[in-house]
């Protein structure tokens, strides 16, 4: 079977995205194409999107280490594993489990119920299929010494929100959700 590749950027890493089915331009939200790059760079992540059902079972195994109601992480030594749950509410249709190693930098994404049309069309908002990638980019930032902050706790529309406020020169992206790219010794 052929592998479909598509790199992006974002916070100074390459996320090759490797699909058994063809990617288009549908595929992702279009918020990505400002992140999308030709080839890998220095610090990379690996992410295999799988078309089929992860065996469940292998989790009544692990430690339940967060739950809410659309998503569960377990981990054991070795892996941390996302159970997204099928959400009316929060527009959840994919039965999903992202398997990733500790440090975030390879992962395999399983999915359920999806053929190669619904996959071209599916305008995805994140990566590993959930409603964001900031559960990727907690992770990967806190391993580098940055650091993930939900839009809610910052400035919009010259209106500083959260306690306490944070300092306006942040280098900040990604949509609802921003990354701070600049280290935490330098603030």
């Amino acid at each position: 079977m052929k592998n479909h590749i598509k790199y992006y950027q974002a916070a100074g890493i390459t996320f090759k995205i490797i699909s058994e089915l063809p990617m288009t331009e549908n595929t992702f939200h279009p918020k990505f194409n400002l992140f999308e790059v030709e080839d890998a760079g220095n610090d990379n992540v690996l992410i295999y999107h799988r078309f089929e059902k992860f065996d469940e079972h292998i989790l009544a195994t692990k430690r339940l280490v967060f739950s809410n109601e659309y998503l569960e992480v377990f981990s054991d030594n070795t892996d941390f594993f996302y159970k997204q749950k099928i959400s009316q509410k929060y527009n959840i249709q994919y039965d999903t489990v992202a398997v990733f190693n500790k440090p975030h930098s390879f992962a395999n994404v399983y999915i359920c119920n999806m053929n190669a049309s619904a996959y071209a069309d599916a305008c995805l908002d994140s990566v590993v299929f959930f409603g964001g990638d900031h559960y990727l980019f907690s992770n990967l930032l806190s391993n580098r010494n940055g650091l993930l902050v939900h839009g809610n706790s910052m400035a919009y529309a010259d209106q500083v929100q959260g306690n306490p406020p944070f300092p306006p020169c942040l280098n900040l992206m990604i949509s609802a959700w921003w990354v701070m790219t600049e280290p935490l010794s330098e603030l």
